[in-house]
C-alpha cells in the first residue's frame, strides 16, 4: 500500500512539484500554562507572579536545542504565543506558552518532547508556580518511499510534461545565517537546481571540472534559476527570521564586474565555457557592499554577474565568495556551506571528515581523486582566499554554520 499527498507553499513557483527522501519534519505543539498569584502591581511581593515564570520558561527551552543535542542534529522548537494578563497594572493568575518542536530523528523528538515539560516543570517550581502541560498534536516526519518517489515523478512527467519535477531534500525553514553577528554576505549558487531545469526543459548540463559550460539557452536557465527563484527564496527567508536582507545579481547596483573567460586548454583541448564570467577582487564594489552592510543590510549575491557591456554571465559562486571576502578585506572570514559536513576522505561516508587540509594536501587528495568535481574550485578559490590574507577558510555543512566544525583550510 501507499498514500500520496500534496503540501502547497507558497514560496514555490506555480507549475513545479518538488519532492524529496525527508520532505517535512515531525511537528509536536504543546501548550505549557503557569498559575500563580494574581493581584495589584503595587504590590508584587504579595503575589506570584506567572509571567516572570513563564519569560523563564521561554528562556530555559531555548537551551534544549543549544546544548542538549549534538551539533550535526536537526531541531527547532518555537514559541509562538505568550499569553497573559488583560490590564497594565495587574499582575495575572495565569501565563500561557504554546510551542512547536520539529526535528527528523525519532529519538531526538523522543528526548526533546521529554525534556521540555522537564524543563518546564522545574522552571515553574523554582518561581513558585504550578505548571499544567498539554499536547496539543503529534505528528511524525514523513519519510518517502524511493520506489514510490520515482513513479509519482515518471507519471507526472508522463502526463503532465508542462509541470517541472525537482527532487529536493528536507526541510524546515533555516535560521542560522540569520543568527550570525556583525555585517555579513551571503553568496549562493543553485547548480543542482539549474542541472534539473535543464533537464525538464530537455538540455544536457555539461559540466567540465565541476563548472557549467554556458551557451545562451543555458544563460536563461541559470539566470531565472539563481537570480529568480533562489536568490528570492532564499531572501524571503532571512526576512522571516528577522535579517534584512537584499537580493542581489553582480548587474544590481553594479555589485559585480565579471569578465568573460576566454578559451582555457584543460587537459590538452580547448575548452570555450561560453557565457561564464572569471570575476576577480577588483571587480567587486565594495562602496555599495559596505554602503548596505552600514545600512544593517544583508547582500545576498547570487552567481550571475555582468560585464559592464549589457552582458550577464554566469560565475561559479565560490569564486563570487572568494573574490568578496578578499575585496572586504581583512578581518574577513570566509565560510564555505554544502551539503556535506566538510571535505570527506571517503565520498560515502558522512564521518570521514577531514579536518584540516594544506595547499599541499589539496595537490595529492585531487592527484589521488579524493577531491574531484565541484569540490576542485571550491579548494582552489579557498586558497586563493588564504593567500589574499582572509583570517579564516572553513567548510561545512549549512545546518552547522554556527558551530565549530567542518574542514578548515591553512
Amino acid at each position: 500500500d501507499a498514500a500520496f499527498a500534496m503540501h502547497v507553499i507558497a514560496i514555490i513557483p506555480k507549475g513545479i512539484i518538488m519532492t524529496g527522501k525527508e520532505p517535512m519534519s515531525s511537528v509536536d505543539g504543546f501548550k505549557i500554562t503557569l498559575i500563580g498569584h494574581g493581584g495589584h502591581g503595587s504590590m508584587p511581593e504579595a503575589c506570584v507572579d506567572p509571567i516572570n515564570a513563564a519569560v523563564q520558561v521561554y528562556l530555559a527551552l531555548q537551551s534544549l536545542i543549544a546544548r542538549e543535542i549534538g551539533g550535526t542534529e536537526e531541531a527547532v522548537l518555537t514559541i509562538g504565543q505568550l499569553a497573559a494578563g488583560d490590564v497594565s497594572n495587574v499582575i495575572p493568575e495565569r501565563a500561557v506558552l504554546q510551542g512547536t518542536l520539529r526535528t527528523f530523528k525519532k529519538e531526538v523528538r523522543e528526548r526533546l518532547v521529554k525534556r521540555i515539560e522537564e524543563v518546564a516543570k522545574g522552571v515553574a517550581m523554582t518561581y513558585r508556580c504550578q505548571m499544567e502541560y498539554e499536547t496539543l498534536s503529534s505528528c511524525p516526519s514523513v519519510v518517502t518511499d524511493d520506489v514510490v518517489t520515482d513513479l509519482v515523478e515518471d507519471t507526472v512527467k508522463s502526463m503532465l510534461p508542462q509541470i517541472q519535477v525537482i527532487r529536493g531534500g528536507h526541510g524546515m525553514g533555516s535560521e542560522d545565517f540569520a543568527e550570525i553577528t556583525g555585517p555579513k554576505v551571503l553568496v549562493h549558487g543553485g547548480g543542482v537546481m539549474a542541472s534539473q531545469m535543464q533537464k525538464a526543459l530537455g538540455m544536457t548540463p555539461v559540466m567540465i571540472q565541476g563548472r557549467r559550460v554556458t551557451d545562451e539557452e543555458t544563460l536563461k536557465v541559470v539566470t531565472m534559476v539563481y537570480a529568480g527563484w533562489c536568490n528570492k527564496t532564499i531572501t524571503a527567508m532571512l526576512q522571516a527570521n528577522g535579517c534584512n536582507a537584499i537580493g542581489l545579481t553582480g548587474a544590481d547596483g553594479n555589485a559585480i564586474c565579471a569578465r568573460r573567460r576566454p578559451p582555457v586548454d584543460i587537459d590538452g583541448q580547448m575548452v570555450d565555457y561560453g557565457f561564464v564570467g572569471d570575476v576577480k577582487p577588483e571587480g567587486v564594489n565594495t562602496v555599495f557592499l559596505n554602503s548596505l552592510l552600514a545600512q544593517g543590510i544583508v547582500p545576498v549575491l547570487c552567481a550571475i554577474n555582468h560585464d559592464s557591456q549589457g552582458n550577464l554571465l554566469n560565475t561559479n559562486a565560490d569564486t563570487i565568495a572568494s573574490s568578496v571576502a578578499i575585496a572586504l578585506g581583512e578581518g574577513t572570514r570566509l565560510i564555505y556551506c554544502f551539503e556535506k559536513d566538510g571535505v570527506l576522505a571517503e565520498k560515502d561516508d558522512d564521518s570521514s571528515v577531514i579536518p584540516h587540509i594544506s595547499e599541499k594536501d589539496f595537490t595529492r587528495l585531487k592527484a589521488e581523486g579524493v577531491i574531484a568535481d565541484g569540490m576542485i574550485p571550491k579548494l582552489q578559490n579557498a586558497f586563493k582566499a588564504i593567500e589574499s590574507g582572509i583570517d579564516s577558510v572553513v567548510i561545512k555543512h549549512a545546518r552547522n554554520i554556527l558551530n565549530e566544525t567542518g574542514t578548515i583550510l591553512k
